[in-house]
């Protein structure tokens, strides 16, 4: 099924398996479609990244650039790097991009430094732009293969917003739209918190129930904080929270639950990001929401275990097994 679709030439940044979904998305409602990363040359994928030659070599109308001054064509921008990058690379589109020129982040997390969402950090470095955010459970892999999915866009202006799902809705992927950014950036970014303590629960042998206890956990710690940010609620049982927290604290396709396994197994974080290929984002989280909460004068105690176990040397096990106790003593959940 073609939808009608404002944005007709997309550059995607960031070039990995998320970026690359969206672009292979959008190129059946776009016209161009240009993706943008550093490791591209000649206007090709290198060798090295097979998930883009062998799943996007079908999409004619997708291309590839090393050159961010490409992006002075695109009507829609999509930023799908690493939270922590974010900034860096807005500052270093800005010259190029257009005052009318959307952006969309498709980034899931908040700044170490500022404790800015990824739409204010947008806004910051491009206040002239309209902004919104893409997020759900959205595994890439599946995504590539065109199975089913949903997902919510959210902005402040729904006309923004009602544009992207008509650029990216197709007969697999479902979108709906939200105005609550705060809810839906909050849910997005600390599922993989929840999601690196499920994956120590696993890696320890601990079975479904402790695993189910944490997701609970970490729903009303979501809750917590999307209410002391001046979020919606109601968001929590939506897609960007509820449903992405699932998944990503449920299968071992998540690279966060991975990492929590791989923590449980006696790797120290720094030994798992030497050796693996790519970014997890709920151990930049971990820090980050912790010192949020004592920004926002709130104690949410699986932040503050997984803080203690990623950042302080905490023994897993003890931690886990005194915050299912505390948890469930303290009327967490």
């Amino acid at each position: 099924m073609q939808h009608l679709s404002k944005h007709s030439k997309i550059m995607v940044i960031g070039g990995g398996a998320w970026g690359s979904s969206l672009a292979a998305i959008a190129s059946h409602n776009a016209n161009d479609i240009v993706v943008y990363d550093r490791r591209f040359c000649g206007g090709s994928a290198p060798e090295g990244l097979t998930t883009l030659r062998t799943d996007l070599s079908k999409y004619t109308n997708i291309k590839y650039t090393s050159n961010l001054a490409d992006v002075s064509v695109a009507d829609l921008v999509v930023i799908a790097v690493p939270s922590h990058a974010c900034r860096e690379v807005l500052v270093s589109c800005k010259p190029h991009i257009k005052n009318s020129v959307t952006i969309l982040s498709a980034s899931k997390g908040i700044e170490g430094t500022t404790l800015f969402l990824m739409t204010d950090v947008i806004g910051d470095v491009l206040p002239d732009n309209c902004n919104a955010v893409i997020s759900g459970p959205t595994f890439a892999s599946e995504l590539l293969l065109e199975l089913p999915a949903a997902a919510v866009v959210a902005s402040k202006d729904k006309e923004v917003g009602m544009n992207i799902i008509n650029t990216f809705s197709t007969d697999y992927f479902t979108m709906i739209y939200s105005n609550d950014v705060i809810g839906v950036q909050i849910g997005g970014a600390l599922k993989n918190v929840v999601a690196v303590m499920a994956g120590i629960a696993e890696g320890l042998n601990l079975g479904m129930n402790a695993r189910a206890a944490i997701i609970t956990i970490g729903l009303n710690e979501i809750k917590a904080i999307i209410s002391a940010l001046g979020g919606d609620e109601s968001s929590i049982t939506g897609l960007a929270c509820v449903g992405d927290l699932v998944l990503t604290s449920s299968s071992k396709t998540s690279r966060n639950m991975t990492f929590g396994y791989l923590i449980a197994n006696g790797n120290s974080p720094q030994q798992i990001i030497q050796k693996g290929n790519g970014t997890y984002e709920g151990y930049n989280s971990s820090f980050v929401s912790y010192k949020l909460c004592h920004k926002l004068n709130i104690q949410l105690p699986l932040i503050e275990t997984l803080f203690k176990i990623l950042y302080e040397g905490g023994d897993p096990k003890g931690c886990l097994l005194n915050l299912l106790d505390t948890a469930v003593r303290g009327s967490i959940i």
